[in-house]
């Protein structure tokens, strides 16, 4: 595991944010992709003119309650990458001390 990370630190003083970039992008685009789900199946739902109780109507509004929940989750999941940077940068940190 120590090779590793040094090997991914070679020539880096420090932690190198440029690393945390695809990790943004990759939520960032999770995010969006979310909004124009549920925008969309919110449309298909009113465009069809399901009736109320059919089980077309129950499985749009099944979707996009899964969808709600899983939105709600971005900011737990914002914590948790949060922490994985901080928990890299204080390994990285170990690492670099250790090999003085």
């Amino acid at each position: 595991m120590k090779q590793l990370f040094m090997k991914q630190s070679l020539n880096k003083k420090g932690v190198v944010f440029a690393d945390m970039l695809p990790m943004v992008i990759t939520f960032v685009i999770v995010g969006i992709a979310i909004v124009i789900g549920v925008y969309m199946i919110s449309e298909i739902n009113t465009q069809a003119g399901f009736t109320d109780g059919s089980s077309a109507a129950n499985a749009t509004t099944k979707v996009q309650t899964g969808m709600g929940t899983f939105a709600n989750m971005l900011p737990i999941i914002a914590i948790a990458l949060v922490f994985a940077v901080i928990i890299s940068i204080i390994v990285g940190f170990l690492v670099v001390k250790g090999k003085r």
